[in-house]
């Protein structure tokens, strides 16, 4: 029994460092095309990678195969004069009232082409171009572009919602520094802490005062998704498993660091339940030689962070079900659910899992789902952050746009016996 278990945990061990070796072996990849570049984000998508980069300044995207072979390239390009001018011209005959965002050179082992990202309210945009300046191809990549708070407000499965998702409460507008804001924690009333995803350092956000109070650096850059505050302890949870804590009332430089060996590539979801004293990490990726439609959460106390069980096993297909059959008005054929934060309600002890992808919440109370509500893009651009109050008050947290088109923000929520659509 002893040589089982050893033989499991080292199994464990091993899936965990070989999650580790691949995603350095992407990033060695690009510092032989770079040796100074700076890696902000390494994401698995379907049978590939993609490495965002700046180099000497300049944003670079990149995507490689499982082999590190290189499938394509985007960077930040100026378009030229005469190029821009036929751009422009089909861009205002048939995208009136978009907003021009970015502009990128995609090269492709056999082709390039321009790229201009077009955003206009709940809907983001990609159209190519040639490099005549013509029409190449169009792309519509927002999936969540199903829903708005229009057609939301007209369904019934959403007349039941816990809390006012179509109407916030109340709105923060972050500074420039939490832009890409991916995980909040309340410590009490006034003080939210809150972390971004691409730098070791935790700020402490004045709820009050509407203003940054205090930060802490824990460690350098990273990928950190969330955290959550137990006590005076805050824990810190890195996309690869890893969580640094820190004592913020004793905060002396010096940081703590334990790796959780969960059986996933991707983790974006932390919280602790005060009521039953555990913690739970949700994670984005599909298990590790497991069904891609499956996505694991787990939960452990702070005494056996090496030893996390899963306490539940999230279904993609049961969740895009649920939507279609209950949200018929919205004519969605199926929705993907990537986990990007968790929070259990203090009061009914719901598990509250929030997915930024098509922009979902899932409710699940005993292992059972119980409801699905979809979240308007025209109010929630990147939604990657949920707590609760000890009342049961609600805040959600969204990403914004590096350009400042949209800010990041928290909502807030009243308790739920004040809620109304």
């Amino acid at each position: 029994m002893i040589k089982r278990s050893l033989l499991l945990i080292s199994l464990l061990i091993s899936i965990f460092c070989q999650a580790q070796f691949e995603k350095k072996v992407y990033i060695d990849k690009v510092k032989k095309l770079c040796p100074f570049a700076n890696v902000v984000n390494v994401e698995l998508k379907n049978k590939y990678v993609e490495v965002e980069y700046f180099c000497n300044g300049k944003w670079t995207l990149i995507g490689m195969g499982l082999n590190t072979k290189i499938l394509f390239t985007e960077t930040k390009v100026e378009f030229p004069k005469p190029i821009m001018e036929k751009i422009k011209d089909k861009l205002n005959k048939h995208f009136k009232g978009w907003m021009d965002y970015k502009h990128t050179l995609v090269e492709k082992p056999d082709s390039s082409f321009y790229k201009v990202t077009l955003i206009n309210n709940d809907q983001e945009e990609y159209v190519y171009f040639t490099m005549h300046g013509k029409f190449n191809k169009t792309i519509k990549t927002t999936v969540n572009r199903h829903w708005t708070t229009n057609s939301l407000s007209k369904c019934s499965a959403y007349k039941d919602a816990p809390y006012p998702f179509l109407k916030p409460d109340n709105i923060y507008n972050m500074p420039k520094t939490l832009k890409e804001i991916s995980g909040i924690s309340l410590a009490n009333k006034h003080t939210m802490f809150c972390i971004q995803d691409e730098s070791g350092i935790v700020f402490k956000y004045n709820m009050e005062k509407k203003e940054l109070s205090k930060f802490f650096h824990f460690t350098h850059k990273g990928d950190f998704e969330d955290l959550t505050v137990v006590g005076d302890i805050i824990y810190i949870l890195r996309s690869d498993g890893t969580l640094f804590h820190f004592n913020f009332k004793k905060m002396n430089g010096k940081t703590n660091k334990t790796v959780v060996p969960v059986n996933s590539m991707n983790v974006e979801g932390l919280c602790f339940d005060k009521r039953t004293k555990k913690m739970y990490m949700a994670c984005k990726g599909q298990p590790l030689n497991g069904p891609i439609t499956h996505r694991e959460i787990y939960e452990f106390t702070l005494s056996s962070m090496k030893k996390p069980v899963i306490g539940l096993t999230i279904d993609m297909e049961e969740i895009s079900r649920w939507v279609v059959k209950n949200y018929p008005s919205l004519h969605v054929e199926d929705v993907q659910f990537y986990p990007s934060a968790i929070a259990i309600h203090p009061i009914t002890g719901e598990m509250y899992i929030l997915s930024a992808h098509d922009r979902l919440i899932a409710i699940y109370k005993k292992q059972h789902l119980e409801k699905v509500y979809p979240l308007p893009a025209d109010i929630y651009y990147k939604p990657e952050g949920i707590e609760f109050s000890e009342k049961g008050e609600l805040y959600l947290s969204s990403e914004g746009i590096k350009d400042d088109y949209v800010k990041g923000q928290i909502f807030h929520f009243d308790s739920q016996s004040k809620t109304h659509v």
